[in-house]
């Protein structure tokens, strides 16, 4: 599981989907030339300057009647696009049988008034007639070439009576959508020129086309006077479709069309040839239009041989910058990281094409980023499940439930292995558990019961106010503040805990009483201190825990509470600053191990709760005791001990101190330290 969830997996996903793009399936081909086909639809459409389509259509059909009309029709069509000033008449469907009417003759009388084109088309029958004209061959062109078996062309007549006759057979897409049309074919093992390029060589008065190839295909076809024509390896060329042609009927009068190239072709029901384009279905002497401008746009579509790999460098590196930012960012910042390269990705290709008439793929990309982007999503899911689970494992006994679910949701918070934290340290112990057991000598499984009705609300208090439980040691709890999380105010949580829990001994030892059975008693020691927190144990078993000098200074200070007869002990750095709590100075003392002085103290509870108690009785006794006043405090001691119900005990164990000291004086220089002999 964590192989295949780690980081690097995506990069194998990135290496499949450039092995993808270099194989090019069918799918990838179909997305990529249905993602160009796009760029077709928007834009401005621009109406042709030099092309006119003249429709044989439904109300030419009812009125001239049944198809094919007689040659001399067309002769008249002719005559009548001359008379209307046309530059070259393009017709886009064959004259492949002799006139039925015998008027071939006229037609051909026609043709030769004016430059005409006429069609034939490549077909995988024997070829029938075929019409050449002048090619100049660079290099092995054929093998680039499309192929066919045969030609079917005009007859001999009207091939010998037109300006120039080209190929009208279409190379559709894969999908059978034509978006390419090449200029120079093969059939019948003859180079043969589009209708298209034918017309353009038509118009430029020239005799011949010269076609150029290489090693790597066709590299362009030319015209002479005209610029050369960039093609693809095989003389396809582009199709823009973003033209509007306007259309006539052929049996309406002609407005003037001066310079403009007239394609004619059949609209009518049954006889009209439909193809399929970026588009929509057009005509194909649409088609024959769309191909002819595009040779004469000085803008050409383009789409370069060196784009593929240009785009997969793209893909690479835009796959791999998105793998490193779900690796380590926020999902909100990610996700925004991801869109905004969505977004960049059809932004190139949408101004490459807007601005440079480019055919940069966008669909491939796309598709790319989100599957590597979903892989990557998926890996951190994982991760960070995996990351959830092992912490609430590790810690649905230490911490609270909002405390968890804090880590779970954002698990950089925590730090483990090991690390320096500032923590709030509590012990808590059963005092003379030794006479409880013996309760229990006959029922092992009883103490067992009170042990853990003991510790079940203790540690609930401790987890609500966000405490982490780090070990139970038998009867005792060890728990700390502000780790694995930050705790506000954790000695304010500490001192709010150790009330909590001495109510809570409070209604225990009422239900044990009333059982008849004897009340626990506890003793509470805090301190305040720098500590290292995180994982501790060997590789087969450890647990999150604190160490330090400090962790062992609040275990200390738990076993004096016996001594000075109070439940709790606080160190001075453990105090609630907070002001909600009653805090009295106890003594200053050396814990056994240790060498330096602490100042204890005891919290009271709220200062509601302590408004009885006499703060400056308290302090006035323990500066007769450190001034070694031994009379004066000790009628103070003893007095404070018959009448304050906080701590008389304290005040007992500080008048049998000062007794001791009355036989036994400390000494001038006595600093007013007690230093503990026991733990």
């Amino acid at each position: 599981m964590k192989i295949i969830t780690s980081w690097w997996t995506p990069l194998l996903t990135i290496c499949g989907l450039i092995a993808l793009r270099i194989f090019d399936p069918f799918p990838v081909e179909i997305a990529r030339i249905k993602g160009f086909d796009y760029f077709q639809t928007v834009g401005s459409k621009y109406t042709s300057d030099n092309i006119v389509l003249i429709n044989i259509d439904e109300d030419a059909i009812d009125k001239e009647g049944q198809w094919p009309w007689p040659r001399a029709r067309m002769a008249a069509l002719i005559d009548d696009l001359g008379k209307a000033n046309a530059k070259t008449v393009v017709f886009a469907f064959l004259f492949a049988e002799p006139d039925r009417f015998l008027q071939d003759p006229e037609l051909a009388e026609s043709m030769k008034k004016m430059p005409v084109v006429l069609a034939q088309d490549a077909t995988v029958y024997r070829s029938k007639g075929g019409a050449r004209r002048g090619v100049s061959k660079i290099g092995d062109v054929e093998p680039w070439l499309f192929t066919w078996d045969g030609i079917v062309g005009p007859i001999k007549l009207l091939e010998d009576s037109a300006t120039g006759v080209g190929v009208g057979t279409f190379a559709p897409e894969i999908d059978g959508v034509v978006r390419r049309s090449p200029l120079a074919v093969v059939a019948d093992g003859k180079v043969y020129p589009s209708i298209a390029l034918e017309t353009v060589r038509v118009g430029a008065n020239a005799r011949a086309f010269t076609i150029k190839a290489g090693e790597a295909g066709v590299q362009g076809v030319r015209v002479r006077k005209l610029p050369p024509i960039a093609t693809d390896q095989n003389s396809r060329i582009w199709l823009n479709f973003n033209k509007k042609y306007p259309a006539y009927s052929s049996n309406e009068p002609f407005p003037d069309l001066s310079g403009k190239i007239a394609v004619v072709g059949l609209t009518a029901n049954g006889l009209s040839s439909i193809i399929a384009t970026p588009i929509g279905e057009q005509y194909s002497h649409q088609v024959v239009s769309s191909s002819i401008d595009s040779i004469y746009d000085p803008i050409n579509i383009k789409r370069l041989d060196y784009f593929d790999v240009i785009e997969l460098i793209f893909i690479i590196l835009i796959c791999i910058c998105i793998v490193a930012v779900l690796v380590k960012s926020k999902i909100g910042f990610a996700f925004t990281i991801l869109m905004l390269s969505f977004a960049a990705i059809f932004a190139i290709s949408y101004c490459g094409w807007i601005y440079k008439q480019f055919l940069i793929d966008w669909t491939f990309p796309a598709l790319a980023l989100l599957i590597v982007a979903l892989h990557s999503f998926a890996n951190r899911f994982a991760r960070e499940m995996t990351l959830r689970l092992q912490i609430k494992r590790q810690f649905e006994h230490y911490l609270s439930p909002p405390l968890i679910q804090r880590l779970q949701q954002d698990p950089s918070l925590l730090k483990l292995g090991g690390e320096r934290r500032e923590l709030t340290l509590l012990f808590c112990d059963v005092r003379g558990f030794t006479a409880i057991s013996e309760q229990f000598k006959d029922s092992p499984e009883g103490l067992v019961e009170l042990i853990n009705e003991f510790l079940t609300p203790m540690t609930g208090t401790i987890l609500d106010n966000n405490g982490t439980i780090d070990k139970y040691m038998g009867d005792c709890i060890m728990a700390f503040w502000n780790a694995p999380l930050d705790v506000p105010s954790q000695q304010s949580a500490a001192a709010r805990t150790v009330l909590s829990m001495q109510d809570l001994l409070i209604k225990l030892n009422d239900k044990l009483t009333g059982e008849g059975k004897l009340p626990l008693n506890i003793g509470i020691g805090l301190n305040t201190g720098e500590c290292i927190v995180g994982n501790v144990g060997s590789e087969q078993r450890f647990d999150y825990s604190a160490l330090g000098d400090s962790v062992n200074l609040a275990s200390r200070l738990e076993g004096q509470t016996k001594d000075y007869g109070v439940i709790n002990i606080f160190s001075e750095t453990s105090l609630d600053r907070s002001g909600q709590h009653a805090f009295v100075e106890l003594d200053k003392i050396v814990v056994k191990g240790k060498a330096e002085a602490v100042t204890i103290y005891t919290c009271l509870g709220t200062f509601d709760d302590a408004k009885d108690f006499d703060f400056d009785a308290h302090e006035k006794l323990l500066t007769l005791y450190r001034s070694q006043k031994w009379n004066d405090a000790a009628i103070l001691s003893r007095k404070l001990y018959e009448t304050c119900s906080f701590i008389p005990n304290f005040y007992g164990m500080l008048e049998q101190r000062i007794q001791e000291s009355t036989v036994n004086p400390p000494g001038r220089d006595w600093d007013g330290v007690y230093r503990a002999t026991s733990k």
